[in-house]
């Protein structure tokens, strides 16, 4: 009985064999000339991290890459595929596994090692992309090739630290304010007793020109003023919707009050009424965006950044911050903002959960901007050093976390209790401190 099996196993298997080989005349094998590469992604990508702790030890940290966050962009005019942001400097790309989607037969080689093209196993093969990789698509005809030049790029600077230079120029400012930039000029709010001024100025170098203060034409909260097409807006003391082309004259806008004037994108002013979030595309017409979680809206003065995605200009991711005493964290907003109403998102909340625990401590007055690719965010109270910290977020307002080594404040205004505010003009962080003192940030 045993020697049967022994000799109807192998004798099976051959016969298997002998009918995988015969081809059906139903079966077809289709040969084209076409060869090009229409997809290109890569897995998750493993490195080792090193930083300093705040009390300047050195720390390793094992961190991965989601391949998903990172992006591609096939250049078919020029044969060019190259990453769409720049990969942090620590990033080890020696061992990445690319997945190629597209139409022929794939090899590879390292870019300058004159090696021979191997044959890529799509999504299983480790390649080194430190100097660059070529990649070579042959048709099934054999009769035509095309070669890909593939680049991770990475960031140059090992470690990019903010550096804070003292502005000269003489600003009459004291007390509570609000800055914002427009048209690469500073804009200083003032509430100034209750008589509000603004002030315009004009940085060059370590220098800002500023103008003297005007005075506005009439009263508005300076807290609420916000820049959306090409105008300042504000709301009056009675809450109407008020705007102004220069920041000195004011004029009702369509007669709308609300109780809170809350930022802009490039599509949308945003404000809410006491129930209900609105939004305008003109600044004199307001539509209901929605009337979900308002008790976790952020009081006045709200900071707001508006960015196009890297992958798609036509949308933007909307970010907003501001102090709620009613909750345990300062709450942040996000949204996906469009110019047509088909593609335009709800707002969101960003709860903070045992799941999502990293959110910003509960300040009594908070700031927040957008530089490079990251959000930063600096406080006072929430049981911190006032202006202690900067807190970042490389997530959109997710997450936030210190990064010390690159990212801290103004050593001067740390611990001091005299109103702050900070914007983004012409690639530099500034921060305004009542007295007249300004700072700028750049990396």
């Amino acid at each position: 009985m045993n020697r049967f099996f022994s000799l109807y196993l192998p004798l099976t298997a051959f016969a298997l064999f002998l009918f995988s080989c015969i081809k059906s005349e139903d079966d077809e094998v289709t040969v084209t000339s076409t060869c090009v590469i229409t997809g290109f992604s890569v897995g998750d990508i493993k490195s080792n991290y090193t930083t300093k702790t705040v009390s300047g030890r050195d720390t390793t940290f094992s961190r991965t890459v989601s391949g998903k966050s990172i992006f591609f962009n096939i250049d078919q005019v020029n044969n060019k595929i190259t990453t769409v942001d720049s990969l942090a400097n620590w990033v080890n790309i020696s061992r990445v596994v690319p997945t190629v989607i597209g139409i022929g037969t794939v090899a590879y080689r390292e870019k300058g090692s004159g090696n021979d093209f191997y044959y890529l196993r799509s999504g299983s093969d480790s390649i080194n992309f430190t100097n660059g990789v070529e990649l070579r698509v042959s048709s099934s005809d054999g009769k035509y090739t095309r070669l890909y030049d593939v680049t991770i790029k990475k960031s140059q600077y090992e470690i990019e630290r903010i550096s804070w230079h003292p502005m000269g120029g003489n600003l009459e400012l004291t007390g509570a304010h609000r800055t914002l930039s427009a048209a690469g000029k500073l804009y200083v709010f003032a509430e100034n007793d209750g008589n509000p001024t603004v002030t315009v100025g004009i940085a060059s170098g370590n220098n800002i020109s500023w103008t003297t203060p005007d005075p506005l034409s009439m009263p508005v909260n300076i807290q609420s003023v916000t820049c959306f097409d090409g105008r300042f807006f504000g709301l009056g003391n009675d809450g109407t919707v008020c705007s102004s082309s220069d920041g000195v004259s004011w004029a009702s806008a369509g007669g709308t009050k609300l109780e809170r004037l809350l930022m802009a994108d490039n599509f949308r002013l945003y404000g809410f009424d006491g129930t209900t979030l609105l939004s305008t595309s003109d600044g004199d017409t307001w539509e209901t965006e929605q009337a979900v979680d308002m008790e976790s809206l952020p009081q006045m003065p709200v900071s707001g950044v508006s960015y196009a995605m890297n992958t798609n200009e036509r949308l933007e991711n909307v970010v907003m911050t501001g102090v709620n005493p009613m909750l345990s964290t300062t709450p942040v907003w996000f949204k996906v903002s469009a110019q047509s109403a088909d593609s335009d998102q709800d707002w969101h909340y960003i709860n903070i959960s045992d799941d999502n625990p990293f959110g910003l401590p509960p300040f009594s007055s908070v700031q927040m901007v957008r530089y490079g690719d990251v959000l930063l965010a600096a406080g006072a109270g929430g049981g911190e050093t006032a202006y202690s910290n900067l807190y970042v977020s490389a997530d959109n307002g997710i997450t936030w976390h210190l990064q010390p080594d690159s990212y801290f404040m103004v050593e001067s205004v740390m611990g001091s209790a005299l109103p702050l505010t900070m914007t983004v003009c012409s690639n530099a962080v500034y921060v305004v401190q009542s007295g007249g003192k300004v700072w700028k940030g750049v990396k």
